[in-house]
């Protein structure tokens, strides 16, 4: 894993002049591991791994890297319409079964309200890679639940991100929606 004082230390030696090549031999006699000092050289993201994570699906890389603003539009827009079909299709059985009481209503709505918060750490996951992708914390998602300031987050669809690496990782690639959703 890359850290900041690698990462400093190479930026350090190149302004004072010193070639790659040296740079690595001192790196490596410090006990660096060649891995880390190639990533490092090729100007790799303090806090990324030197190979950008691929084993499917799991929450602990959820949050981990950068998403492009087309990506953060479509997956996002991807999410919200699967949402909304499955609730439809959950009150057209309802009602086509019950009709329109009370009772059919509350359950919709439990529904709804049970795929909104099974989405959302998804939803969470596009804006903070999103985020990254512009060179910011993922803590800023938060600013989303305070009124008024959230109407900011439309800036994210419109803001290009950090071109070349940055602490979040690499320039996002170009991947499927459901990729970029799952972030695998």
């Amino acid at each position: 894993m890359i850290n900041e004082q690698i990462f400093q230390y190479v930026a350090g030696e190149r302004t004072r002049g010193a070639t790659d090549e040296v740079i690595k031999s001192a790196l490596l006699a410090k006990g660096w591991r060649a891995e880390d000092v190639s990533a490092a050289l090729l100007g790799g993201a303090v806090g990324a791994t030197t190979a950008p994570y691929s084993g499917g699906f799991s929450f602990a890389h959820l949050y981990e890297g950068r998403l492009g603003r087309m990506d953060y539009f479509l997956t996002g827009l991807l999410l919200g319409l699967a949402v909304f079909l499955f609730a439809a299709a959950v009150f057209f059985v309802l009602y086509s079964s019950y009709g329109l009481t009370l009772t059919t209503i509350i359950l919709c709505m439990i529904i709804f309200l049970a795929l909104v918060l099974l989405t959302l750490p998804f939803s969470f996951s596009l804006t903070i890679r999103r985020l990254h992708d512009i060179g910011l914390s993922g803590w800023f998602c938060l600013l989303g639940f305070v009124p008024i300031i959230n109407i900011l987050f439309l800036a994210l669809y419109f803001i290009p991100g950090k071109e070349g690496a940055n602490i979040y990782g690499a320039p996002p690639t170009p991947r499927s929606l459901v990729r970029a959703m799952f972030n695998t």
